[in-house]
């Protein structure tokens, strides 16, 4: 933000075929004069090139399960960033609420997700709000594969199939069940060799499927960064 002021934010814009979120805040802090380097995932166990394999043929769950019914409906897109809804919580707010969190021993990242879905539920027509929808959870997974360039995308995802009665609980729960599966490197490895048959190719697979099912939205924490 220019001068900390939340009227007057300051946009980037990059390629994910360049480079993805957790890579982007770092080269633009260092463009700013804060020197950061790329984050690498937590996650440290080693993985055999054979079992790399074998998580991208059992590689699931890379369509959303069911296509948005919305109250209003438009085929607007926005001219600029600047037509996108923004909030911010003060300094103190969000000291407020992580010690509400650390206090009740909670997950930032969930807590959000739960009342972000509930509030996009409403937004549903109602004879739809049975239904679960997809939300897809950006996963950071530089280091377990490694591109030549580390700013390059080594993103993938959790797909996340929720309901307008979805709790922190089952959220949690479901969440983390996913997460030690793998199924997100197997998702990685497989839209990487997606790419052997062309962006072309690719590009029309993904407007098929977007006329089918879509997601309900992206869900992504970029965490805190000291600057």
């Amino acid at each position: 933000y220019i001068d900390g002021d939340i009227h007057e934010p300051q946009y980037f814009e990059y390629s994910h075929s360049i480079m993805d979120g957790s890579a982007s805040i770092p080269f633009y802090l260092t463009k700013l004069g804060a020197k950061r380097g790329p984050i690498f995932s937590n996650y440290k166990k080693e993985i055999s090139f054979f079992d790399h394999i074998k998580l991208a043929f059992r590689a699931k769950d890379i369509s959303p399960a069911h296509k948005p019914n919305w109250k209003i409906q438009s085929q607007k897109r926005p001219k600029n960033n600047y037509e996108f809804a923004l909030k911010a919580l003060s300094v103190d707010e969000t000291k407020k609420f992580n010690d509400y969190l650390k206090e009740n021993k909670l997950s930032q990242n969930i807590v959000i997700l739960e009342l972000l879905n509930r509030f996009v539920f409403e937004l549903i027509k109602e004879e739809s709000q049975n239904e679960s929808y997809s939300w897809l959870l950006p996963i950071n997974i530089r280091g377990i594969v490694n591109k030549i360039n580390p700013y390059e995308n080594h993103t993938s995802f959790v797909q996340m199939r929720l309901n307008a009665n979805s709790t922190y609980e089952s959220i949690r729960k479901v969440f983390s069940a996913k997460v030690k599966t793998l199924n997100h490197i197997g998702l990685w490895w497989v839209h990487h060799i997606g790419v052997l048959f062309g962006r072309g190719y690719m590009a029309k697979l993904s407007r098929k499927s977007a006329g089918k099912n879509f997601w309900l939205g992206t869900f992504s924490n970029v965490g805190s960064w000291d600057v």
